[in-house]
């Protein structure tokens, strides 16, 4: 096992004997799969009572050696309870212990960093660029300054004479860039990449190994395990799939205010954090949107500026005196049965407990909230006032112990999940925003990308497609029974330039329905310029909204010809 690093999803066990107070001691060590590392032994003694009794709590370096390999794990802030070593962290080794330089290893990572890597054969040489576009940066957190740096290794597996496979995996490597690194300080900074590249790449990522080095010896790395929350070993089956391309963010020079953004501020620490775990259906559909509602409250709270103020306290008391006067005079005129009587007693509660501050409601938060983001972001996300209404009455629901009553007669959720994909998006959005990508780049995602709660989110693909220009707008002066439906292809779309106004020229269509595939000719713009008899310009439409009266239809492969 030497020079191996702990691999998070295994559940490890060791056999192994462990050395207190010049004692010998045998026992089992397990821990991976998440797991808090436990030390139990094999039998109980007097001697092991005393000696466990000795171990104070948050101890270090309580050092046991596998019986079965000779090497030996260090245990690291220790606590003793019914008789078990429990620890936070586990280290190969029982040498000194001391690392200013993390390498981590994640679940999906090297799926979105990979690129596509062609090999060429020249014959008697077969050859492949691994070159990679990589990042170095350096950012603050909590005072201290620390770099960071993706980093990458390729091994080669013979299978056999006439097979060899190509390993490529990338890891992040993070060091501290004055000092030495704390286990705690470890800890916390391998969770906080972990959350912001989840962010980054649109599904929950997991740390697979953490390996321990001085930066003046890289050769001499100890692996380190500690409990996090794991989820899928291949959370991202395609780049394509995630919410944001790598090369983009390369392009875009955008690394430095990714890290400086997210390390500065507390957002991403108290509300962001909790967006990753969201993204994924896991068992009870009603958790899945409750969770993105709370990150929703969440961010509205910590964005829109507090109100304070009172309302004089006389003023406040003669109001309340009143309100009082009033509720009695109606509760006196009145023979209430049971029934309304305990109504009108939960009525009169809430009345009489209104506070003289001022407090924002949901509502006004959100409000204020949507304020704050771009018009044409808003539009191409198309979360609307409705779906704001579903989400708050689902919240109510909930909150109350009431059951939600859904759109659907039977159990069809279709909508409510769009309406919760949605929310994501827009929270996605959101939080991009934070960490410094523009509106461009957010909308660069939103059009490229196919992550699948993008995709179910049924974003407005019109305004999409208005905001990026990769279609054209057209508003026809007179209608045409070619524009019955959607998807209508070969359209030629007549523009007079003296009166300027748009029709389809339908007997031109029809023609070119008909006879183009036939014609030989390749380039429909080439055709049309064949069977016309008039001097114009031409212009291929891959994609246009055509709008006549108060209806909108979309084409693909159409021509506009301007006279």
């Amino acid at each position: 096992m030497a020079n191996k690093s702990f691999d998070f999803f295994k559940l490890l066990t060791f056999k192994v004997i462990v050395s207190i107070n010049d004692e010998s001691f045998t026992g089992t060590l397990s821990f991976g799969k998440g797991t808090i590392p436990h030390l139990s032994f094999d039998e109980f003694s007097k001697e092991l009572s005393l000696s466990l009794k000795s171990i104070s709590s948050g101890q270090d370096n309580i050092i046991c050696r596998d019986r079965d390999s000779n090497v030996s794990l260090t245990l690291h802030a220790v606590e003793v309870r019914d008789l078990t070593i429990f620890c936070n962290y586990v280290s190969l080794g029982n040498s000194e212990f001391e690392f200013d330089t993390l390498e981590i290893f994640f679940t999906g990572l090297s799926t979105w960093f990979e690129q596509i890597q062609p090999f060429k054969n020249d014959g008697d040489l077969i050859s492949c660029d691994i070159s990679v576009d990589s990042f170095r940066e350096e950012f603050i957190f909590n005072g201290v300054s620390y770099s960071i740096e993706n980093n990458r290794r390729i091994d080669f597996e013979s299978e056999g004479s006439l097979k060899t496979s190509v390993i490529t995996e990338y890891s992040i490597i993070l060091k501290k860039n004055s000092g030495l690194l704390g286990l705690n300080e470890a800890s916390e900074l391998c969770h906080e990449i972990r959350n912001l590249f989840s962010l980054l790449i649109g599904v929950f990522i997991s740390i697979q190994s953490v390996n321990t080095y001085l930066s003046s010896n890289r050769a001499r790395f100890k692996s380190l395990y500690f409990p996090s929350a794991l989820d899928s070993q291949e959370p991202l089956s395609d780049k394509h799939h995630a919410f944001k391309n790598y090369i983009d963010i390369i392009r875009d020079d955008a690394w430095g205010d990714i890290f400086t953004n997210y390390f500065s501020k507390i957002s991403f620490r108290e509300i962001w954090n909790r967006l990753p775990t969201s993204y994924e259906y896991r068992g009870v559909w009603e958790y899945q949107i409750l969770s993105r509602i709370i990150v929703l409250e969440m961010f509205a709270s910590h964005t829109t500026p507090a109100k304070t103020g009172l309302m004089d306290e006389n003023i406040f008391n003669q109001l309340k005196t009143k309100i009082k006067e009033t509720l009695d005079s109606f509760e006196s005129s009145l023979n209430l049965s049971d029934t309304d009587s305990e109504v009108y007693y939960l009525i009169k509660e809430r009345v009489m407990g209104v506070k003289r501050s001022f407090e924002r409601t949901l509502q006004g938060k959100y409000d204020f909230l949507m304020t704050q983001m771009n018009d044409d972001l808003k539009e191409i996300i198309g979360f609307t006032d409705e779906d704001f209404k579903l989400i708050k009455r689902f919240r109510n629901a909930i909150a109350h112990g009431n059951k939600y009553i859904k759109l659907s007669d039977d159990n069809n959720i279709t909508y409510e999940t769009q309406v919760s994909d949605r929310l994501l998006v827009l929270l996605m959005c959101f939080s991009y925003l934070e960490m410094g990508f523009t509106v461009q780049q957010i909308v660069s995602s939103l059009s490229n990308s196919r992550c699948s709660f993008i995709r179910n989110a049924n974003i407005n693909k019109r305004s999409l497609d208005k905001f990026n220009g990769s279609a054209k707008f057209i508003e026809l002066s007179s209608p045409s029974e070619m524009l019955i439906s959607n998807n209508v292809v070969f359209l030629a779309i007549k523009y007079s330039s003296q009166d300027d106004k748009y029709s389809i020229d339908e007997r031109l269509s029809n023609k070119i329905k008909s006879d183009f595939f036939k014609s030989g000719v390749t380039s429909l713009a080439d055709y049309v310029n064949s069977i016309v008899n008039y001097e114009c310009e031409l212009e291929m439409l891959h994609k246009v909204y055509l709008k006549c009266n108060d209806s909108e239809t979309i084409h693909h492969s159409s021509i506009l010809i301007k006279t």
